[in-house]
C-alpha cells in the first residue's frame, strides 16, 4: 500500500495565483476561509477548480482532492484531521491519504479510471462511496452544500 502524507507534499507550497475567494461570503462563525496558498487553503471548496491541468498556472495539478468534515451540516471550519482516505492508483494498488488539520486531502498519483470508489476510515469506522470514482475526482465539486451527481452533501465522518 502506498502512503501519501499531506504534510510532506512539497508541491503544495507553490503559489496558486489564479485562485481567489471572496471571504466575505463565508457564513461560518469561525471566520473567513483561509486563502493563503498551501495545503490548508479553502476547505470545502472545489480544489480542482485551480489544481487541474489548464487552470491556475502556478497551482500543482492534483488527480483528486477534497475535504472531510465532522458532519453533513459542518461549516468550512469543521474539517477533521487524521481521516484516512483510500483511492485506487492507476496500477491497481491502494493509496492512503491522511487529512490535514483543516480536513483537506489531495494526491498527484495517477488514479484508475474505472474501479472501486473511494472510502474513508476514522476511529475504526468506514464508509465507502458505493460507486466508481468520477472521471474528474474533484470531490468537493459534488460533495458540497449544493450537492450534484447524486451526492448527499459534504464528505463527512462515518
Amino acid at each position: 500500500m502506498k502512503r501519501r502524507f499531506l504534510a510532506m507534499a512539497p508541491m503544495a507550497l507553490l503559489v496558486c495565483l489564479g485562485c481567489t475567494v471572496d471571504a466575505s461570503n463565508d457564513a461560518d462563525a469561525c471566520g473567513p476561509v483561509d486563502t493563503t496558498p498551501g495545503p490548508m487553503m479553502r476547505p470545502g471548496e472545489n480544489c480542482l477548480g485551480c489544481h487541474q491541468d489548464g487552470f491556475g498556472e502556478e497551482a500543482p495539478e492534483f488527480s483528486a482532492a477534497g475535504t472531510v468534515f465532522a458532519s453533513l451540516d459542518s461549516g468550512s471550519c469543521d474539517g477533521v484531521e487524521g481521516v484516512s482516505v483510500f483511492l485506487t492508483a492507476e496500477d491497481g494498488s491502494e493509496i492512503e491519504l491522511i487529512t490535514n488539520e483543516v480536513g483537506n486531502f489531495y494526491t498527484t498519483e495517477p488514479l484508475m479510471e474505472e474501479g472501486p470508489g473511494p472510502r474513508i476510515e476514522f476511529d475504526g469506522k468506514t464508509v465507502s462511496m458505493g460507486r466508481d470514482l468520477p472521471s474528474i475526482p474533484a470531490c468537493n465539486a459534488c460533495h458540497s452544500d449544493s450537492p450534484v451527481g447524486g451526492a448527499l452533501g459534504k464528505i463527512y465522518l462515518p
